[in-house]
């Protein structure tokens, strides 16, 4: 829905966003200061969002992530008109193909860098691995601004 103050207005859009998977937390990124958007439901899949043509054009898949790898908190932390960086944080459980899963209450998070190229919409791990947090009840994580832009 879309909102028009001036004019005391509602308008439906319809967005066209692909279905979200049942029970699945979906999150949104937008990708700096371009015109996509970065839809991703399950951490090895993501769908490229075009916000000025309101549709999917391309969905990404990162190659070496569980297919059921849930993600907790994902930000785009560099940003250019050829590639962006990804860093996501996963919840625990089977994140990395042929690796020992991690458990609930273990304070360990997985993490994954993924850069993503937009103009051939393909993505690829730089980095991942697993922070041993300790223990912890709640945790908060967000990105400082980019001080390479």
């Amino acid at each position: 829905m879309s909102y028009d103050v001036k004019a005391n207005n509602w308008e439906y859009l319809d967005w066209n966003f692909p279905p979200v998977p049942e029970y699945c937390p979906r999150k949104l990124v937008r990708l700096g200061c371009s015109h996509y958007l970065l839809i991703v439901d399950f951490a090895p899949m993501w769908h490229i969002y075009d916000l000025s043509n309101m549709n999917v054009v391309e969905t990404v898949e990162v190659d070496g992530l569980d297919k059921t790898a849930e993600v907790m908190y994902i930000f785009c932390c560099h940003n250019t008109s050829d590639e962006s960086l990804i860093d996501m944080f996963m919840e625990p459980g089977n994140v990395f193909e042929g690796e020992p899963s991690t458990n609930t209450g273990s304070g360990v998070v997985s993490y994954a860098r993924v850069k993503l190229q937009l103009k051939t919409f393909s993505a690829k791990i730089e980095s991942k691995g697993n922070f041993n947090l300790g223990d912890y009840v709640n945790l908060y994580m967000f990105a400082v601004g980019d001080e390479d832009q």
